[in-house]
């Protein structure tokens, strides 16, 4: 479900079908700075921080009528910097997008537990097709022993609507196997399109393509029960 954070939530709840909360609530998905509140600077101790930290970015949308801008709407998420980025990637996926890096937590864990891979894309154009992200966690001995696939951002952000030059920050939890064996574990990254299955092609740093169109990149490590 779609979280848009607004001045107004009660005006504004009847043209969206989504959740409407105030602009200061801890978990939304986009911001909207309306024009009518700007200019009253009606309860701007509430929002007026917000705005000083958003007014810096480009806003996602803009909504105008007979050249006046009545609202902005920004996309809420960190900015990425080199320095967020824990493990540098920088492969390019259908000349499109590229995987700046990645970072997964925690770095060793049971059979049984879960881990969480971040990943750090971005957008070299704006992409002509909403993909879906695959992860995949792969044993010493090449076996799959946890997946998740998924649109960026559980869904709520499709590809479609990055903007050239967007970097986004993109999770995912995944939960391992119980009787998965220890050892030194890979994480298989990877998009396709939906309908077709078909992988989207990788071009590594040296101009390679990537095999089975995936990025094998080093894991957790599973540890025996005790350790």
């Amino acid at each position: 479900l779609l979280v848009v954070g607004t001045h107004s939530p009660v005006s504004f709840t009847q043209y969206f079908w989504g959740k409407t909360v105030p602009l200061t609530d801890d978990k939304v998905d986009y911001m909207v700075f309306t024009r009518n509140w700007m200019l009253r600077g009606m309860d701007e101790d509430q929002w007026g921080n917000l705005w000083e930290i958003y007014n810096t970015r480009d806003p996602k949308f803009v909504i105008d009528f007979d050249g006046v801008t009545y609202a902005w709407i920004y996309k809420v998420g960190p900015l990425i910097s080199d320095e967020l980025i824990t493990h540098e990637v920088n492969a390019e996926f259908g000349q499109e997008i590229r995987l700046r890096g990645y970072d997964f937590t925690p770095t060793e864990i049971h059979a049984g537990d879960s881990v969480t891979v971040t990943l750090y894309w971005e957008s070299l154009v704006q992409p002509t097709g909403d993909y879906t992200v695959f992860n995949h966690l792969i044993d010493p001995s090449g076996k799959l022993q946890a997946q998740k696939d998924n649109p960026p951002q559980g869904g709520m952000y499709p590809t479609s609507f990055w903007d050239q030059g967007e970097r986004i920050q993109d999770v995912y939890k995944l939960n391992v196997d119980p009787q998965a064996p220890p050892g030194l574990y890979d994480v298989a990254i990877g998009m396709y399109t939906l309908e077709t299955l078909e992988r989207i092609p990788i071009m590594m740093l040296d101009g390679s393509l990537a095999e089975d169109a995936r990025l094998i990149l080093p894991g957790p490590s599973i540890i025996e029960p005790g350790d």
